[in-house]
């Protein structure tokens, strides 16, 4: 598919999910929206270790929160290309240096670096 890449599935992703999110303060009580969550469990998939109720649960818990208040990430990247010749975005900050300056007090003290061992020199 054209115009179709991981980076795009995330955006949508990403836009559902705010979307949905922006929708939970309609919802009357817990039973409403598992109902509705119940009835929408096959178009969605869920991460191994988060069961349904407890999506349900968190998603109610967090129904009062502003959308608009979302602050999104976004890591500077540089596009490098593998050995293989596959084309690979090669963070130019790393997710904690990006996280400390939205967020200064949840920044990690330490920093983890994870290059990627196939990739010619930057420059």
């Amino acid at each position: 598919m054209q115009n179709v890449s991981d980076l795009s599935r995330n955006e949508r992703q990403q836009d559902v999910l705010l979307q949905m999110f922006s929708k939970l303060s309609e919802f009357s009580s817990p039973n409403d929206l598992t109902g509705t969550v119940r009835s929408l469990t096959d178009a969605f998939t869920l991460d191994d270790h988060l069961g349904i109720t407890d999506a349900i649960s968190l998603a109610w818990d967090l129904r009062d929160i502003d959308p608009d208040s979302f602050v999104s990430l976004e890591i500077p990247v540089d596009m490098q290309r593998a050995s293989t010749g596959a084309s690979i975005l090669v963070p130019t900050e790393s997710f904690d240096q990006v996280l400390a300056t939205a967020y200064p007090s949840l920044a990690p003290t330490e920093t983890v670096s994870l290059a990627p061992t196939d990739l010619p020199p930057p420059g």
